[in-house]
């Protein structure tokens, strides 16, 4: 009876383990050609600067020409405080995207009010993309960045996705400069 004790608790712990909470986190199983693995790549790729981090997620490295293509970015600040006030444009973080193998960078803008925005220690901000680019009928690309343009699907290449964090803080009346970004690569097939 003492065994099946054991034998039902070793059970229970087993399937409690935590093998994967957050699938952000999760490295990506492509498959490479003719029966080998290809290499894991993480979904997402973190940068700091000071008390703050900024994640970079493209839920994953390669997507289907069909498929949905998520990204966002996540801002944390994890300093000494409870909260930390940042003063930035209508986004903290903005979003730039280049086609590698056309070499079309289809660029960001962003309004340029003064927001603030209260940062909660260890809690995430997210800032998803969303798909901007500009260009004039007679651009070589229109019909490429047209296609770009629709839907939540990119067309097949290969992307440079940047985000880029530009915001400050004050503290004592001193300005404090934040400026520090995160690139990731991801392939459309």
């Amino acid at each position: 009876m003492k065994n099946l004790y054991v034998l039902l608790l070793v059970l229970v712990l087993s399937a409690c383990s935590n093998e994967s909470v957050n699938k952000i986190d999760e490295p990506e199983r492509g498959g490479g050609g003719q029966g080998e693995q290809a290499s894991p790549a993480p979904a997402f790729i973190e940068s700091r600067m000071g008390d703050f981090v900024l994640r970079l997620d493209t839920g994953k490295s390669i997507y289907g020409t069909e498929d949905a293509v998520a990204i966002r970015a996540l801002l944390k600040y994890d300093g000494d405080k409870e909260s930390e006030t940042i003063y930035h444009a209508m986004y903290p973080v903005a979003f730039g995207v280049t086609e590698l193998t056309r070499g079309i960078d289809f660029g960001y803008s962003m309004e340029d009010p003064l927001i603030t925005t209260e940062m909660q220690k260890g809690m995430w901000l997210e800032l998803p993309y969303k798909k901007t680019a500009g260009y004039i009928d007679s651009d070589s690309q229109a019909a490429f960045i047209e296609a770009f343009l629709k839907g939540d699907t990119f067309p097949a290449g290969e992307y440079n996705i940047k985000a880029l964090a530009d915001f400050y803080t004050e503290a004592g009346g001193k300005k404090t400069d934040y400026q520090f970004s995160a690139d990731k690569q991801i392939s459309v097939h």
